[in-house]
């Protein structure tokens, strides 16, 4: 092996470290690792925190993203609902005034009443009238 190899792989020793033993009491402890990441954050006191940026900028638009278009989707979803609802409910009103309508026109046609009293115009009902003209 050679000194480079050498060196990579001997333990590298960490500077003291503080420990906490049972009675509370703090001792001075030497650690040895050959892991210069731990080394280095048991020196500093933290361990190094290595992020990628560019994939948590990317994951964190796609999600933004995602929320967004789920928003509109569900924005445009409740007007066409709200849409629908409304037309719904005019066919409804719409047909149950033309029923209306329809009723009062049958209860005129074949009903007796006064049209125009002073020009003596009265109202027969239809089948009475048809019998009559066929009649005449």
């Amino acid at each position: 092996m050679s000194d480079k190899q050498n060196s990579e792989h001997k333990p590298k020793e960490a500077e003291e470290a503080a420990m906490v033993n049972d009675e509370g009491s703090v001792e001075d402890v030497d650690l040895s690792t050959e892991d210069d990441e731990l080394a280095s954050g048991v020196s500093h006191g933290v361990m190094s925190d290595n992020l990628n940026y560019s994939k948590l900028i990317f994951w964190s638009t796609i999600g933004t993203l995602l929320v967004i278009i789920f928003v509109i989707s569900m924005v445009f979803f409740s007007q066409y609902s709200l849409f629908e609802a409304q037309k719904e409910a005019s066919l409804r009103v719409t047909y149950s005034d033309f029923s209306e309508l329809r009723a009062e026109q049958e209860q005129e046609l074949n009903s007796f009443g006064v049209v125009d009293l002073e020009e003596g115009i009265y109202r027969i009902p239809i089948d009475s009238a048809i019998s009559k003209i066929a009649i005449d």
